[in-house]
């Protein structure tokens, strides 16, 4: 059995607070990309989740430790990523 990535959790995760009439374009547009990585995650979910309304109003431990994540870990190592490809490209 393989892990789950990250995308895959976000999207799990994430997938509660998106409204119901939103869902079936939540999952389309989720899974017609192959591989769905910092520059398709980030945007994707605040374009149907409002984050920064939700880190004020979660309760439950998972969803305070999921937007806690998104927020401080996965938002911030794309940052860093993008900055070390942008040196690589530099360089070549």
């Amino acid at each position: 059995m393989r892990k789950i990535t990250d995308s895959e959790s976000l999207y799990l995760g994430f997938r509660d607070f998106v409204e119901e009439k939103r869902l079936n374009e939540y999952d389309n547009e989720y899974f017609n990309k192959k591989k769905p990585g910092f520059k398709f995650m980030i945007p994707f979910i605040y374009k149907y989740v409002d984050v920064d309304f939700l880190k004020n109003k979660v309760k439950e431990p998972n969803q305070i430790s999921l937007v806690t994540y998104f927020i401080n870990d996965y938002c911030s190592r794309s940052i860093e990523v993008l900055k070390e490809l942008k040196k690589i490209k530099k360089m070549l």
